[in-house]
């Protein structure tokens, strides 16, 4: 086995995330009109399940550990047996074989990838968030609440002063 350096695969990202919110757009506006979310688009880039079958076998050829490795890591953490014949058939696009929702996360973790789940995220209108990404989120939530509560003392500053 040798050690690779490790670099996110960030090619895909801002188009997974423009296409996420451009379906929340669309699910908002069906709802709006009294319709089921995902009436007003379908994916172009096929089936979701094709597009999982092709994530899945990317993640395995870019993954470090061989496929006798990623089986044994899938058992250890779903705690049932799992054989290269499975994973070989949930990755070739020749079978049917569906990735198991319960694989997901053990999946994620031993490939270190998240192809899989920005495909899921993507189809509701989410995206994932690196740890840049959430910390810019918790600046972005502290600012406001710092704005809010100077807001507030301003408030009872001229409160006070009227009282004085």
């Amino acid at each position: 086995m040798s050690e690779r350096e490790e670099i996110p695969d960030i090619r895909n990202v801002p188009k997974r995330r423009e296409e996420a919110h451009w379906r929340a757009y669309l699910d908002r506006r069906d709802s709006d009109q009294g319709r089921l979310p995902f009436y007003s688009y379908q994916s172009n880039e096929g089936d979701i399940h094709a597009r999982i079958k092709r994530a899945a076998a990317q993640d395995l050829k870019e993954c470090r550990w061989s496929r006798e490795q990623v089986t044994e890591g899938l058992a250890k953490l779903i705690g049932r047996p799992v054989s290269v014949a499975q994973i070989d058939a949930v990755v070739a696009e020749s079978h049917t074989h569906r990735l198991p929702a319960e694989w997901i996360p053990a999946w994620s973790r031993i490939t270190q990838s998240t192809r899989v789940l920005e495909i899921l995220c993507a189809e509701v209108g989410m995206w994932l968030a690196d740890d840049v990404e959430h910390d810019l989120a918790e600046l972005a939530r502290a600012e406001m609440t710092k704005d809010k509560l100077a807001h507030r003392a301003a408030a009872l500053r001229r409160l006070l002063s009227e009282k004085i």
